[in-house]
């Protein structure tokens, strides 16, 4: 569990969302977003290469049309197992909840509301009129939330 939090969230990563903070005037639930599409990435990038080095563990056409992807989608899709916080909204302070009941949504109603993670660029052009709900929020019932900022690292726990 570490070490895949730690290819998420390293030194790189944080400087890539530091640029991402100062460069682009997005509001913080659309900064919330880009951070975990940009953390998901950085957890297939080091795969990526090794798929292509002949000699690599990794080398095999196994590992480009199904390890990859795998993935990404099981990445896509537990980010905000815990808390119903993942990094980005732990940085730019948001938390997922139950929509009726406002307690902290439970892991299914998380991976549920992540399915439509396919639909990233259509959701984020609807953040921009209703930022508390995405497409899985209204799947899965849940809403996203103000809440206090914190460190990434309390992931683990």
């Amino acid at each position: 569990m570490k070490f895949i939090f730690h290819l998420r969230y390293n030194s790189i990563s944080r400087l890539f969302l530091e640029r991402i903070d100062t460069r682009f005037p997005l509001s913080n639930r659309l900064k919330s977003m880009a951070y975990d599409f940009a953390m998901n990435m950085f957890l297939i990038i080091p795969l990526v290469p090794l798929s292509f080095i002949e000699n690599s563990i990794l080398y095999s056409d196994y590992t480009a049309r199904f390890l990859i992807p795998t993935v990404f989608v099981v990445g896509a899709l537990t980010k905000d197992y815990k808390d119903g916080r993942s990094i980005g909204k732990r940085l730019r302070g948001f938390q997922v909840v139950d929509s009726k009941s406002n307690k902290v949504a439970n892991s299914t109603q998380c991976i549920i509301r992540n399915l439509t993670f396919i639909l990233w660029p259509l959701e984020a052009l609807l953040i921009l009129g209703t930022p508390e709900y995405r497409i899985g929020d209204f799947l899965a019932r849940t809403k996203v939330v103000p809440h206090v900022t914190s460190d990434p690292i309390e992931i683990l726990d």
